[in-house]
């Protein structure tokens, strides 16, 4: 069953290279390029013009290639019961389009989501269905309240199931619910796990001791106050409450062989709080948190050889939201990459070295400011002075381009700028004239030492400058060719300067500390 006519007689792909090939290498070939519409927690919109429908349509010998390989139909396009509660023929349709793509999909495990309001007397021949299909399900994915309790019968028979999402955003109490739901108790392969429901542990109840992965949404105070999972390996938890949960969770469930826990919604504002947390994680080797204090970043690091440092199989740590720049921060980062960082800066052989710190500051600053900050260039070095000059004489002309200012602070200088006026730009021969030469003269420019590139202001103008897009009121775009000439040919130029950094910009605004390139490697 196919959504789309077939093409008739354009059966021009058999008169190609294609032709020629074995149906198995083409039915390999169809596999590889197909889309994972269900990845990790997430299910992606599927449509009838995407693959592999539309394999189907471009000739009869592709048609049975793809209508004879199993794997291509694994994926069921989502069931939308709010769609399907108009006309009795569409219903009646669907089912039959159900079956079809089941059939398609022989005995391999499948994936599925399940969404919108469910009608026991609209809806029951769907579900039949499915339930005749529970040892097959690898991936479920509910959207829909209604439908847990009609899925009971897939009680005991989710043999192949290793991923389920359970997520609606009721109040469990307006739910009505007598007593929990016991469907997925049973799944001997079910090891990750995603509850975006309030208070998950009395809700739904799942195999605990095998859940290694676990993603919960707190939209409600109670949200897993209950819940123990000893030997989970991965803990993400959203909500502004989310560390009150984690250090419940963590403290019931003794989680010893925790790896990896990720709190971006956290921001900790409590000395001393955050370490006590990760004190009882030894294990750990991810952390990625919204915010913490300078006394918890220097926590992690390694001053002393009798000191007892903090998780110290640590080797990523992601500050993703807004740390505050204060020396007291810088200090403690600086201490960080200096002892878990750098290649032989641990005096403890057992401490893993920190491969990627990652920060991003509250602060109005571009990356490479930040980095001049931590590296401290030599400002009596010529070349340093002259970037300088050459930054001071770009953001003149061209004052958008000034990353190291506030928005405010950015409208004020452009106001005040001779070039500042935007829209007289347009007509203003003599602004495009001297931009074009300020830019034909960095082209030209030779830098002897990339570690000064790398962390000038100049550098960030100029990618900030090749980013304005062609639509914006600014007439910089014009430019963008030129910019793009002048970082394609800084390219090589800062990949030599990562040899002597242990700071480098990312793309979202932030920074990464790392190890210098050059330095030997770290102990095991």
């Amino acid at each position: 069953m196919d959504s789309t006519p077939e093409f008739g007689n354009k059966e021009i792909i058999e008169d190609g290279a294609t032709a020629r090939l074995p149906s198995s290498a083409l039915r390999k070939i169809f596999v590889y390029t197909l889309t994972d519409y269900y990845l990790g927690h997430t299910a992606l919109p599927m449509k009838h013009s995407f693959l592999p429908w539309n394999l189907t349509h471009v000739c009869r010998r592709w048609r049975e290639v793809a209508l004879s390989t199993p794997l291509l139909w694994t994926q069921i396009p989502c069931i939308n019961f709010s769609t399907l509660s108009s006309a009795s023929s569409r219903r009646s349709n669907y089912a039959e389009y159900l079956e079809e793509i089941l059939r398609r999909s022989d005995t391999f495990p499948i994936c599925v989501r399940i969404k919108g309001t469910y009608e026991p007397s609209l809806h029951g021949k769907l579900v039949e269905i499915l339930v005749a299909q529970s040892d097959r399900m690898r991936k479920l994915r509910i959207e829909s309240f209604g439908v847990l309790s009609a899925l009971g019968g897939m009680e005991g028979h989710l043999s192949c199931l290793e991923t389920l999402a359970v997520a609606f955003y009721t109040r469990t109490e307006a739910l009505n619910l007598e007593t929990p739901i016991n469907t997925f108790r049973i799944a001997p392969r079910l090891t990750d796990a995603m509850l975006s429901i309030q208070d998950p542990a009395s809700f739904i109840h799942l195999p605990n001791e095998q859940i290694l992965d676990f993603f919960c949404s707190l939209f409600y105070p109670r949200a897993g106050a209950d819940l123990t999972l000893p030997n989970v390996e991965h803990i993400c938890l959203n909500g502004t409450r989310s560390l009150e949960q984690a250090e419940s969770l963590i403290e019931r469930s003794a989680c010893r062989n925790l790896q990896v826990l990720n709190l971006s919604e956290c921001y900790v504002q409590e000395p001393g709080r955050l370490s006590r947390l990760l004190a009882t994680v030894p294990s750990l080797q991810k952390l990625k948190i919204n915010s913490t204090t300078a006394h918890d970043i220097e926590r992690l690091s390694e001053r002393e050889p009798q000191s007892r440092v903090l998780v110290p199989r640590l080797n990523t740590l992601q500050l993703k939201g807004q740390l505050d720049c204060t020396p007291e921060a810088f200090d403690a980062l600086r201490a960080l990459v200096s002892s878990r960082c750098q290649a032989g800066g641990g005096a403890n052989n057992s401490i893993s070295r920190l491969t990627r710190l990652q920060v991003l500051f509250n602060h109005s600053m571009g990356p490479t400011k930040l980095i001049e900050l931590f590296e401290l260039p030599d400002e009596s070095n010529p070349e340093w002075i002259h970037l300088q000059k050459l930054h001071r004489k770009l953001v003149s002309l061209a004052p958008e381009g000034d990353g190291s200012k506030s928005n405010e602070e950015k409208e004020a200088f452009i106001k005040a700028s001779p070039y500042g006026n935007i829209q007289a730009r347009r007509y203003d021969k003599q602004w495009k004239a001297s931009l074009a030469a300020f830019f034909d003269a960095l082209l030209d420019l030779e830098i002897q030492q990339p570690r000064n590139l790398a962390m000038s202001e100049l550098l960030n103008s100029v990618v900030g400058l090749n980013s304005h897009h062609k639509h914006s009121a600014t007439y910089i775009y014009p430019f963008a060719k030129t910019t793009a000439k002048i970082l394609n040919k800084w390219k090589p130029i800062l990949v030599k300067s990562a040899a002597s950094l242990n700071w480098l910009a990312t793309d979202d605004g932030g920074i990464i500390g790392r190890p210098p390139t050059g330095t030997n490697s770290p102990p095991k």
